[in-house]
C-alpha cells in the first residue's frame, strides 16, 4: 500500500480549540477504560500515528511486548521520538499484517479502517492476529459529517474529510465487525464510534 498524503494532520495533543479538546477528553476516556478492561500482556496498535496513543497503552497495561505501526515513515518516526524503545515500530499494513496467528492479546486500531482500500481484508486481519481482544475506532458517519460541516470545512464533499473513503454508521459499523467479534461495548462519543471486540 503506497504512503498516503492527506491534506490534514492529526493535531489530537496539540489542538487549541476548548470545544474540540474537549471532545478528544471524552474519546481518551472511553479507549482508556476500554484498555484498561482487557488486562493485556501484548499489545499492537495499528495506524500509531506519532505514538502518543501507543504510549497512553503502555502506561496503563504495562504490557510485556508492545508493537505499532503504521503506513508512512513520516508518522513513524515522530513515533520513535515519542515512545524510544518502549515498543517495536514499523510500517505495517492493516490489510495484510506481517504476524502469526493469535500473536496479540489486543489489537488496536484507532480511526484507520476510514482510510483503507479494503476494509474487510482489515478487520479480518485485525481478527486473525488477536488471540481476544480488539479495540476499534472509526466516524460515526453523519455526525462527522455535521461536524464539519457545521466548522464550514469540506463542503465541496458534504463534510467527508480528505481520505476518508469509507464510512459508517452505528449501525452500519456493527454489522461490519459482528462476523468476527462480539460487540462487548459501543461507545458514540462525538462525532466519533469506538468499540470493544472479543473475539469469536
Amino acid at each position: 500500500m503506497p504512503e498516503q498524503n492527506f491534506e490534514y494532520e492529526d493535531v489530537r495533543y496539540s489542538i487549541k480549540n476548548p470545544i474540540a479538546r474537549r471532545l478528544h477528553s471524552r474519546f481518551d476516556s472511553v479507549l482508556e477504560q476500554f484498555v484498561k478492561t482487557t488486562e493485556a500482556k501484548s499489545v499492537l496498535e495499528i495506524g500509531c500515528g506519532e505514538g502518543f496513543i501507543l504510549r497512553r497503552i503502555i502506561e496503563i497495561l504495562k504490557p510485556e511486548t508492545a508493537y505499532g505501526g503504521d503506513v508512512s515513515e513520516y508518522w513513524l518516526e515522530r513515533a520513535k521520538r515519542n515512545l524510544g524503545d518502549l515498543a517495536e515500530l514499523s510500517l505495517l499494513n492493516v490489510e495484510n499484517l506481517p504476524f502469526d496467528d493469535r500473536k496479540f492479546d489486543l489489537v488496536t486500531c484507532i480511526e484507520v479502517l476510514e482510510h483503507v482500500e479494503n476494509p474487510k481484508a482489515g478487520i479480518e486481519e485485525i481478527a486473525r492476529v488477536t488471540t481476544e481482544w480488539a479495540i476499534v475506532s472509526v466516524p460515526n458517519r453523519y455526525l462527522w459529517r455535521f461536524g464539519n460541516l457545521s466548522r464550514f470545512k469540506y463542503f465541496s464533499s458534504g463534510g467527508n474529510t480528505p481520505g476518508h473513503i469509507n464510512e459508517w454508521t452505528k449501525g452500519q459499523f456493527r454489522k461490519f465487525v459482528e462476523p468476527h467479534f462480539m460487540i462487548v461495548e459501543h461507545h458514540t462519543p462525538f462525532p466519533w464510534q469506538i468499540v470493544l471486540l472479543r473475539k469469536k
